[in-house]
């Protein structure tokens, strides 16, 4: 009965042009804050997920660095022992999210998934990491090198590759070819005729070996066999993959390990993990989860998620105080059918809350107008690209975009909590400052 009388209420409305226009501003205001949000929100999540998917790669879920004081081949009978079965990855996937609540009440369900939450190893494999300079046709520029094991770097970094013709990075190593994986962006700083196989690209090194070097000893020519792509500027423009076999040869000495690169069956496990294998290993190694290789990045797009959905409500707020005028037009327009309700035995209460949904229906109107506007514009810049970025400085050329259903679910929540705050507090000043004998005047 009531939804039916806030129903009459609000089409009522429509009946003077004041109101109807006062109506129509009230659940725009609200439509844009909406739309506002869910726009401004999916972007940040979007770039928030392909920074995560190119820094996953790009690197191994798990790092582990070493500052070269032993050899690093040492931990590997100990990394061996995280490794897991395909049976126990199916086991931890069917199970992880219960047995996650359980564990986080305190509840030990199940030592089988302890275990495995403390192992999780897929993969591993050593890498090289070499800075130097690159001679490119504009001058020289930042180059990192960084030698893998070829035969499993396709399994280890899932990037998009593009080899010239047949050629490819698990070629017999020889002096005076060294094949080698230029960035994108990298390649097309280096020729305007990218694509084209036996491309040659001379870097400047520094080898510690070669005592006073001169620039041509440091100097060395390897040929570019194809290109990755990662989706972040920063990794395609600086970074050069090559074997590790291949750098042996390049340098002509046996080059100690930086480190090895773990894959694990769930990335989730990479913070606890390494916490556990710092522990366990010796102090010349470090190890570093993939969400801490790029911390300050990731804590800076959080912070800003927080404070622009803090923007958004108080956009959202502003905006529904349109709904004030509203609810004191109507409130002075139905003023007698409410006194007759409130003569027939209705209470204080009830007529409040007539007037309150009112409100909400504005609040549930504007959302649903705004959500469909936010779909238009996301959908407008995920396939047509019409905003395009400096990737110098954010690192994508086009704004990426994301759909949470979770944020979408907050923003209505958040959209219909003010709303509905703000209707019931000027439904009760007006209920208070009612008289049902002046009310009766008019029936």
């Amino acid at each position: 009965m009531k939804n039916v009388f806030a129903k009459r209420v609000l089409l009522s409305a429509g009946e003077g042009s004041v109101s109807r226009t006062i109506s129509w501003v009230a659940l725009l205001g609200i439509a844009f804050g909406v739309a506002t949000a869910l726009v401004t929100l999916s972007v940040i999540g979007g770039f928030q997920k392909i920074y995560e998917q190119s820094i996953l790669g790009f690197n191994a879920h798990l790092v582990l660095l070493h500052d070269g004081s032993d050899d690093a081949r040492t931990v590997l009978p100990l990394l061996d022992q995280l490794k897991v079965s395909n049976d126990d990855i199916a086991y931890w996937k069917r199970h992880k999210d219960f047995w996650s609540i359980m564990d986080m009440l305190g509840i030990d369900t199940n030592e089988r998934m302890r275990k495995l939450a403390g192992a999780g190893v897929t993969g591993i494999t050593p890498f090289i990491f070499r800075e130097g300079l690159g001679v490119f046709n504009d001058g020289l520029g930042t180059v990192i090198l960084k030698a893998v094991d070829p035969r499993a770097i396709h399994d280890l970094y899932p990037l998009r590759y593009h080899y010239f013709g047949n050629s490819t990075l698990d070629l017999p190593p020889q002096k005076g070819f060294i094949p080698v994986l230029l960035g994108k962006k990298m390649l097309e700083r280096l020729s305007p005729d990218f694509g084209q196989a036996n491309t040659s690209f001379k870097m400047i090194i520094p080898n510690a070996a070669v005592q006073n070097p001169s620039l041509k000893q440091l100097s060395q020519t390897v040929t570019v066999v194809g290109t990755f792509e990662s989706g972040l500027y920063e990794f395609d423009s600086q970074f050069v993959l090559t074997g590790i076999d291949d750098l042996q040869v390049l340098f002509n000495e046996k080059i100690p390990y930086s480190g090895f690169e773990l894959i694990l069956d769930d990335p989730s496990k990479a913070p606890m993990m390494a916490r556990t294998l710092q522990d366990m290993l010796p102090y010349s190694f470090q190890a570093i989860a993939w969400d801490e290789l790029n911390e300050a990045l990731f804590k800076a797009m959080q912070l800003e998620k927080r404070l622009f959905f803090v923007m958004m409500g108080i956009i959202l707020l502003i905006a529904s105080f349109n709904i004030i005028g509203v609810l004191v037009i109507l409130s002075i327009k139905v003023f007698p059918q409410l006194s007759l309700l409130r003569a027939l035995g209705a209470c204080k209460k009830d007529v409040g809350r007539i007037l309150a949904r009112v409100g909400l229906f504005i609040g549930l109107g504007g959302f649903v107008v705004g959500a469909f506007i936010a779909l238009i514009l996301l959908e407008g810049l995920k396939y047509f690209h019409f905003i395009k970025l400096d990737p110098k400085i954010y690192f994508v050329e086009t704004l990426p975009v994301t759909y949470s259903p979770v944020l979408w679910a907050a923003v209505f929540a958040l959209c219909m909590v003010i709303v509905l705050g703000v209707s019931t507090l000027v439904a009760t000043i007006l209920n208070k400052k009612g008289s049902l004998v002046e009310g009766m005047r008019f029936v």
